[in-house]
């Protein structure tokens, strides 16, 4: 236990000595990954076949683990529809941040939306934090009975997302259709 503490004292610090942003720490960390997986690869073209399964078998973990990793990102943001649309209108199962880039820079949600009825008009997707609304964006959405599609939902640059506890899917002001089938 006494060795432990000091062992604890030194990683902490070497983390507050850590200059480099929070993505560059995520691509080194990726890159690891990648070195990791092109080291088996190697072990296998020396070693032979007997090591094949073995390794195939670790990638193959490492391949699920980094699918399982992306599926719980995109479902962890809490999308909560309005009591004004019904369940069998729209629901989102699915939602995950909107790529920005430094000559594009974008802030908000693509959003997978499923309808049994289909639907057809525009929705306002609402941010909520503990101290209430904090943005909004509105998109036309359209889809077809029993369908279902992404839909980007913009918010302004400044609206603070990293702080929203959940969005709330409503209708907007206008007239909504569900399509004839």
């Amino acid at each position: 236990m006494n060795k432990v503490i000091p062992f604890i004292l030194a990683l902490a610090t070497l983390q507050g000595c850590d200059s480099r942003t929070a993505t560059q720490i995520g691509e080194d960390l990726a890159q690891e990954k990648v070195d990791l997986v092109k080291g088996a690869g190697e072990v296998v073209k020396n070693e032979g076949e007997g090591v094949a399964d073995t390794v195939a078998q670790g990638v193959g973990n490492i391949i699920t683990g980094l699918t399982s990793g992306l599926d719980k990102s995109l479902s962890k943001i809490d999308i909560q529809i309005s009591g004004d649309i019904d369940s069998q209108t729209l629901v989102a199962p699915r939602a995950q941040g909107i790529q920005s880039t430094v000559s594009e820079p974008r802030s908000g949600l693509s959003v997978y939306l499923k309808s049994e009825l289909g639907f057809n008009g525009k929705i306002t997707l609402v941010a909520i934090s503990d101290d209430g609304e904090v943005g909004r964006s509105e998109a036309e959405v359209s889809i077809e009975k029993s369908g279902a599609d992404y839909f980007d939902f913009e918010f302004d640059k400044r609206t603070p997302l990293n702080i929203v506890k959940y969005y709330s899917l409503e209708k907007s002001g206008e007239e909504v259709s569900i399509p004839a089938s």
